[in-house]
């Protein structure tokens, strides 16, 4: 009985972090790799390869997987996940690239 528990337990945890496989960006989402950050020590890593990194409040990850849908991403690892609505898709502002991300404007930072 405690093996079955285990195996689901462990089950579980792949799951919930993809299987611990990274999909890598499509084309069209490229425009969001980099390293964002924005004032109050908020930022965000996205890689090409699908994986992602954040510091938001009072969570992070390091390491996790990146994961888009129609309105915007999420960046999670072992069920600590963090949601990012696309309120404004990466734009030029003075020479500096900006996004606005859960109404916060983010800079790019590392390309």
């Amino acid at each position: 009985m405690k093996n079955y528990v285990l195996i689901l337990f462990v089950s579980l945890i792949l799951l919930s972090c993809n299987g611990g496989k990274r999909t890598p960006l499509k084309e069209s989402q490229l425009k969001y790799s980099g390293t964002w950050i924005a004032p109050g020590d908020i930022s965000f890593t996205i890689s090409a390869d699908g994986g992602g990194s954040f510091k938001f409040s009072n969570s992070s990850v390091t390491g996790g997987n990146v994961m888009f849908n129609d309105s915007g991403f999420k960046i999670g690892l072992f069920g600590i996940e963090k949601i990012f609505i696309i309120n404004k898709e990466p734009f030029d502002d003075n020479g500096e690239l900006n996004m606005i991300i859960n109404g916060i404007k983010f800079k790019k930072i590392k390309y």
